[in-house]
């Protein structure tokens, strides 16, 4: 039998975030694989055992669930990693004490191997390697150099890592992480979010629709975004975003729409489907989600080429930008605002081929080549 541990710091819906929905679909495709999982996850809230059994589609008899509690230091500095490192001893202390999974191989999310690394065969999943990448700020380079020092440290004891594509490889040979064995793997889309109902029918006169969905982030460069919106020639083309964003900050602005927070997935699909081009054009990123869930709707997608953003964005379906800059955005958002109908179809078209390839069922023959590879 095939046993892995999973440490995670949550699962969504359980915990919300994109490390979570990528944590979730890695455990169903492990499992559908026929491997026997032990899932580690922290104990937040109201969190139980039950409620992630009930969330997980895939069979739940190869599962077995352990709930560690969540240190909190709040804000001191440094808290975050600390955090991570008090959970990881934790769970470190689970895997040592079960001697049905003491020997298996260990896959940790984000910094959650800190204190297991050294002691077990543990490959790292990182996603982005922000820290790695631009920053937008003094602060957010000073915060990217103290969280490079447990990345090398993982780096530096695991036995291997993942990579979501020729991007992130890249960032860590140039970061001189590539030390260990890697895979590339792609992050994913769950089958769910494939459009079955086409692209919306745009006429010659119908408005452009452009949709940006995510937290109210610096790194998400919404103030690049606010200010090219503002630079546009007089349109009556409409900015949607999704998130939980303040209307002060864009009571000024004409036509935009704010539509707060949307968790439940169904709905964010109604509206994505109302749209036409998505706006992700981060300071830095890994892949994600929410372009792929974007594509999987049917829309072109406006980007920056940071992580692995260039598997998914070309300009077969949509606009890839060197970096984030206003004059760039204002440039993107006029080149769909003056586009013909038929070719931001044609864009639109594309993004749903393209994402064919990056659903989770998709990903299960590289995952195999990973288990024959970690089981040999």
């Amino acid at each position: 039998m095939r046993r892995i541990n999973l440490v995670t710091d949550g699962i969504a819906p359980h915990v919300i975030g994109g490390m979570q929905r990528h944590s979730k679909n890695l455990l169903e495709v492990l499992l559908r694989l026929g491997v026997e999982v032990h899932l580690i996850h922290p104990r937040l809230g109201e969190v139980e055992e039950g409620a992630i059994r009930h969330s997980i589609e895939s069979e739940s008899t190869k599962l077995q669930i352990t709930l560690v509690d969540w240190p909190r230091r709040g804000f001191l500095p440094g808290g975050y990693v600390l955090e991570n490192w008090m959970y990881s001893r934790k769970c470190c202390q689970v895997i040592n004490g079960d001697p049905k999974f003491r020997e298996a191989p260990v896959i940790a999310k984000g910094f959650t191997g800190l204190n297991i690394v050294k002691k077990h065969r543990v490959w790292i999943n990182l996603h982005g390697y922000e820290m790695f990448q631009r920053q937008f700020s003094l602060r957010g380079w000073l915060a990217s150099l103290w969280l490079r020092l447990p990345v090398r440290f993982l780096h530096a004891h695991c036995e291997g890592y993942f990579s979501y594509g020729t991007g992130i490889t890249r960032i860590c040979k140039e970061s001189n992480l590539d030390r260990n064995n890697h895979i590339e793997i792609p992050g994913g889309v769950d089958v769910s979010w494939l459009s079955s109902i086409g692209i919306r029918k745009l006429k010659g006169k119908d408005i452009r629709k452009f949709v940006f969905v995510g937290r109210n982030e610096r790194r998400k460069a919404l103030l690049e975004i606010k200010a090219a919106w503002e630079l546009l020639p007089e349109t009556s083309s409409r900015l949607l975003l999704i998130g939980p964003h303040d209307p002060n900050q864009w009571d000024e602005t004409e036509n935009v729409d704010l539509l707060g927070e949307i968790k439940d997935a169904r709905e964010l699909m109604s509206v994505l489907d109302e749209c036409d081009v998505l706006i992700c054009p981060s300071y830095s990123e890994g892949m994600p989600n929410v372009i792929m869930e974007g594509m999987a709707r049917g829309l072109a997608v406006i980007a920056t080429d940071v992580g692995a953003v260039s598997e998914l964005v070309n300009q077969e379906n949509g606009v890839l930008l060197e970096h984030v800059s206003v004059e760039g955005l204002v440039q993107a958002l006029n080149f769909f605002n003056i586009m013909s109908a038929s070719s931001l179809k044609s864009m639109q078209k594309n993004s749903l081929e393209k994402i064919q390839s990056f659903t989770w069922s998709s990903l299960g023959a590289q995952y195999q080549r990973f288990l024959t590879q970690i089981f040999a």
